[in-house]
C-alpha cells in the first residue's frame, strides 16, 4: 500500500514537472495587447479671414498741356512724310506736348513765344524760335523757315549767328549752298542770325570789302563767328 503511495506521488510530481517544463518553453503569459490607437485629427479654431491685399493706386495721368493766355499758332509742314508725332519741348528740354498731323499733313501748334525743339518718331529733330509778331525765325536742325512756316524735310542743317560790336552798320551777305541773304550788323544790331543752312562751305561779304569763308557741318548745331 505505501508502495503503491509511492508510486502515485513519484507520478504526480513528474506530471507536475512536465508542466512546469512547457510553461517555461512557451513562455510566461502576457497581456492581451491593446489595439493601435488611431491617429487624432487635430481641431483648430477658426481664425478670422485676413483682409484682402489693398492695390495700388494707379498713377494719375498728367493733365494735357494748355497754352497760356498771348499763345500763338505755328504751322509746321512735314516734308519728309515720316515724322509721325511730334514732340514739343521747351527750352530746357521739358516735353510741354505731343502733336499729330492733321488730314493736310500739317501740324498746327498754339504756342507762347519763345525757343522750342520739336523731335519726331524717325529720329528727327528741329528747333526754332517764335517771336511775338508769329514769325518763325532761327530755325535749326532737320528744318528752315520760311518766316511764317517752319519745315521738316529731314534734312540735317546748321545755324550761323554773327557777332559785332562795332558802332558802324555794315551790311554782310552771305552766300552758299541754295544760300544767299544779308544782314545788317553795326550799333544797336551786335548779333544776326544765319538759319536752315545746309552743311558746306559759304562765303562772307562785308560792304565795307571784308571777306571771309567759313565752313558749316552737323558736328555741332550752332556756329558763332565774332567779326570785331
Amino acid at each position: 500500500m505505501r508502495r503503491t503511495r509511492l508510486v502515485w506521488a513519484a507520478a504526480m510530481w513528474a506530471a507536475a514537472v512536465m508542466v512546469l517544463a512547457g510553461y517555461t518553453e512557451a513562455g510566461a503569459l502576457r497581456p492581451a495587447e491593446a489595439p493601435p490607437r488611431q491617429a487624432e485629427t487635430a481641431v483648430l479654431p477658426d481664425l478670422p479671414a485676413l483682409p484682402a491685399a489693398a492695390e495700388a493706386p494707379a498713377a494719375p495721368e498728367p493733365e494735357p498741356w494748355t497754352p497760356p493766355e498771348g499763345s500763338l499758332r505755328v504751322v509746321v509742314r512735314d516734308g519728309s512724310g515720316q515724322c509721325g508725332p511730334l514732340q514739343v519741348l521747351d527750352e530746357q528740354g521739358a516735353v510741354l506736348c505731343e502733336a499729330e498731323a492733321n488730314e493736310l499733313g500739317a501740324y498746327v501748334l498754339t504756342l507762347p513765344p519763345g525757343r522750342y525743339t520739336l523731335a519726331a518718331a524717325d529720329g528727327q529733330s528741329a528747333s526754332f524760335r517764335l517771336l511775338e509778331n508769329a514769325a518763325v525765325d532761327e530755325a535749326a536742325g532737320s528744318g528752315w523757315s520760311d518766316g511764317e512756316i517752319l519745315h521738316l524735310d529731314g534734312t540735317p542743317r546748321c545755324m550761323l549767328r554773327l557777332l559785332r560790336t562795332a558802332p558802324e552798320p555794315v551790311v554782310y551777305t552771305l552766300t552758299g549752298p541754295g544760300c544767299e541773304e544779308s544782314r545788317v550788323l553795326g550799333g544797336e544790331a551786335e548779333a544776326a542770325m544765319f538759319a536752315g543752312l545746309l552743311p558746306g562751305t559759304y562765303l562772307l561779304r562785308g560792304s565795307d570789302g571784308s571777306l571771309r569763308e567759313l565752313a558749316l557741318d552737323t558736328q555741332q548745331p550752332e556756329w558763332v563767328v565774332g567779326l570785331d
